[in-house]
Formats: C-alpha cells, sequence, structure tokens
C-alpha cells in the first residue's frame, strides 16, 4: 500500500468525446483514444464503463447527464463510433 507521495493517478481530470475518440486531459497529461480501441461498453442504472482492454475502462457516473434522453444520446453516439464493441446492459 503506497501512504506517501504522488497517486498514482490524477484525482480529476476532463474527457472530451469529438468525431476522432475521447481526449483524455489532466493536469499532467493528454491521452486520445480511438472509438475502435473501445472494446465493450457495459451500462448499468448508475454509471456507463467504456473498456478499452481487460484492465482499462473510462468510468462516466450517470449523475453526470442532466436528463435519461442525454444518456441515451451518448449512447447512441457511442455505439456508433464503436461498433464493433460488446455492448452488456446490467
Amino acid at each position: 500500500i503506497k501512504k506517501d507521495g504522488n497517486l498514482p493517478y490524477d484525482k480529476s481530470g476532463e474527457l472530451v468525446f469529438d468525431s476522432d475518440g475521447i481526449t483524455d486531459i489532466t493536469e499532467t497529461s493528454v491521452f486520445k483514444t480511438g472509438y475502435s480501441s473501445i472494446e465493450k461498453i457495459i451500462i448499468t442504472e448508475k454509471t456507463i464503463y467504456l473498456y478499452t482492454n481487460a484492465i482499462n475502462a473510462y468510468i462516466i457516473n450517470s449523475d453526470f447527464f442532466k436528463e435519461q434522453n442525454e444518456k441515451s444520446d451518448f449512447l447512441n453516439y457511442i455505439t456508433s463510433k464503436a461498433p464493433d464493441a460488446d455492448i452488456i446492459k446490467k
């Protein structure tokens, strides 16, 4: 357990979804992922997980969306950009 020093991840960041992919912007880095890298999309009542491999996922809390139609529009957009991704609803 690491008790001192920097965490292995940034405490906050911004995800930008544009026509080319997902850009993860933090205080220390900018990382771009193409939509074709999304292997699996898991949708729960409270969270959306966009997996790019077995141990890495973008996690989006459903509270981010002000209304249900915003969440539906987002999911339609992501699934259209990553048509080969497995979609799992829980």
